[in-house]
């Protein structure tokens, strides 16, 4: 397995990585995995990846969620802890050894690509920020990473300070969207499917807002593409709509607008 080397870290041990170093070593790791998928669009068997290739333990079980809307979809485990699990009827308390990884049942039952998704998320936290939780300090304390759904696949928000918890999460989702869609096979498949839409130079522009249909949000045009990405790379339409974005494959009528790993620069 290749593993993450990054020597600039902060004093809890976050690492200060820029975006384009995940998805180089994202990718290098999908090289070491199944060459051929850096040069044939192709899904990646995302829990057999994280068993075999990570070599984390990956374990389903019915997490207990307090807050009604903050359901936690995975949980990396960095030290030996306890998770309430719901079990016969009520919720107990389970014993997860370090180096586990637990999806959240109602993930698995999905079939829109969001559990390939996740696992690869939390193989992300389980193989680049260990230093961030086996450390001294406050953060280091805690045992288990848990990720949320508002977390996942998404593209976190520009306008406020991100927390070391913000950049970890941002990391990890770089990676699985490049695990799953490394940009060797994914941007010229992209750039395909923008030019037979009409858009000639590869990249979708988006619409001005209509006036008349401001609650629209602007990728209904991009439908057909999102489906045939997520057909090709087993992965949910917005998980390519975000990574379409991360690699300027989706821009605006300015010109000055660059991907938003040029724009972002570092990434923690």
């Amino acid at each position: 397995m290749i593993k993450f080397n990054c020597f600039n870290r902060k004093a809890d041990g976050t690492p200060v990585v820029r975006d384009l170093e995940v998805m180089a070593f994202a990718e290098a790791q999908v090289g070491d995995y199944r060459p051929e998928l850096l040069n044939t669009p192709g899904k990646v068997d995302a829990l057999h990846f994280v068993e075999s290739y990570l070599n984390a333990d990956v374990d389903v079980h019915d997490i207990l969620n307090v807050v009604p809307g903050m359901e936690i979809d995975g949980i990396t485990v960095f030290r030996d802890a306890v998770i309430r699990v719901r079990e016969a009827g009520g919720f107990v308390s389970k014993q997860v050894s370090a180096g586990a990884i637990i999806i959240d049942k109602s993930v698995i039952d999905r079939e829109d690509g969001f559990a390939q998704f996740t696992i690869v998320h939390e193989g992300g936290h389980f193989c680049m920020h260990y230093p961030a939780f086996r450390g001294k300090d406050s953060l280091a304390a805690r045992d288990k990473i848990m990720c949320r759904s508002s977390v996942l696949e998404s593209d976190r928000a520009e306008n406020r300070k991100w927390t070391d918890r913000d950049f970890m999460e941002h990391q990890a989702n770089v990676y699985a969207a490049t695990i799953l869609m490394p940009r060797h096979t994914f941007v010229p498949f992209v750039m395909d499917l923008n030019r037979k839409a009409g858009h000639e130079n590869g990249i979708f522009m988006r619409p001005p807002i209509d006036p008349f249909f401001q609650y629209r949000h602007w990728y209904v045009f991009l439908e057909e593409i999102g489906q045939k990405i997520a057909e090709t790379y087993g992965v949910s339409e917005s998980a390519a709509y975000v990574h379409m974005k991360r690699c300027g494959l989706i821009r605006t009528e300015d010109p000055n607008e660059m991907p938003l790993y040029i724009r972002r620069g570092i990434a923690v």
